[in-house]
């Protein structure tokens, strides 16, 4: 079986999520940054790790994910929000339904932090269009995704993947 994991990061949170899969993945197996990712025809077993975007993958990983047909798949992505939030359940339900035709295994998602910038405008404007006002709640959670992703979140998804490659 061929493995591969593929992911999309701009802040570095869900690169070294892949890195931490990656060690525990069998020997052989490359990781790849999305814009350098194999073609699913040569790939078995992909761990797709993105960085969520308005409820849903990112953009580069969506367009990587409508590509895949008949693969067994594992999911891991970073998001400000907490990782047991309705608002996380929606971006795993978005990323399974891109992924129809696929067989998923599971998935996995922890806290990242913002990009320094972006975390400068939302504690000061809360949401850039309005939607998420700032409130105490959000600023504790926008402060406590700043120290994520950990070697807790690393250790979490090693040992979540670990249980997903045995079903693959």
């Amino acid at each position: 079986m061929r493995y591969a994991v593929v992911y999309s990061s701009v802040t570095g949170n869900t690169r070294t999520v892949a890195e931490a899969i990656h060690r525990i993945m069998p020997v052989g197996t490359d990781l790849y940054p999305v814009q350098k990712a194999p073609d699913p025809a040569d790939v078995d077993f992909l761990a797709l790790g993105f960085w969520v975007h308005r409820a849903k993958p990112d953009p580069r990983m969506l367009r990587y994910m409508e590509k895949l047909r008949g693969k067994r798949v594992g999911i891991f992505g970073t998001l400000a929000a907490y990782p047991d939030s309705e608002h996380a359940r929606q971006v795993i339900a978005a990323a399974c339904d891109c992924l129809a035709g696929n067989t998923i295994v599971g998935s996995f998602l922890c806290q990242g932090r913002l990009a320094p910038k972006r975390m400068e405008q939302r504690m000061q404007n809360g949401s850039a269009n309005g939607n998420h006002p700032m409130t105490p709640e959000r600023r504790a959670r926008l402060l406590e995704a700043a120290n994520h992703p950990n070697a807790e979140d690393f250790a979490m998804a090693q040992a979540v993947f670990s249980g997903f490659l045995q079903k693959a």
